[in-house]
């Protein structure tokens, strides 16, 4: 049987656990603002327009709980996985018009803030 381990003091102070939500939020922010950038528009034959409802309808919410802190990123669209889903979901006419992908465009912002969080921590255990 495994027992939880649990540290007698909190590992980090209410400033540096602010300091990586803050960094979290960022990364939500940048995360919707970067899947919610069209690239440009290619000629067709249909004569479609774009409405902007796939950029507007993005969502970012923070979910708090017994020290834990989450980001989610939402569009409820119906063909936003078609759109801008992941690699598995993404459509292939969308994949060659450029449009992001939500997993390469959090993967590629997460990079920097991983950076930015463990830097946090470090100080906070040194």
């Amino acid at each position: 049987m495994l027992t939880a381990i649990h540290p007698k003091l909190p590992l980090l102070k209410g400033d540096q656990a602010a300091q990586i939500q803050s960094l979290a939020k960022q990364w939500g922010a940048d995360l919707k603002r970067q899947m919610g950038t069209y690239p440009a528009q290619m000629a067709t034959s249909s004569g479609y327009r774009r409405t902007g409802t796939y950029g507007r309808m993005s969502r970012v919410t923070y979910e708090s709980s017994g020290g834990h802190f989450a980001v989610v990123f939402t569009n409820p669209v119906v063909y936003g996985q078609y759109v801008g889903g992941p690699s598995a979901q993404q459509s292939r006419e969308m994949a060659r018009r450029n449009w992001p992908r939500v997993d390469e465009v959090a993967e590629d912002l997460w990079a920097k803030t991983e950076t930015n969080i463990k830097r946090v921590i470090s100080e906070a255990v040194n």
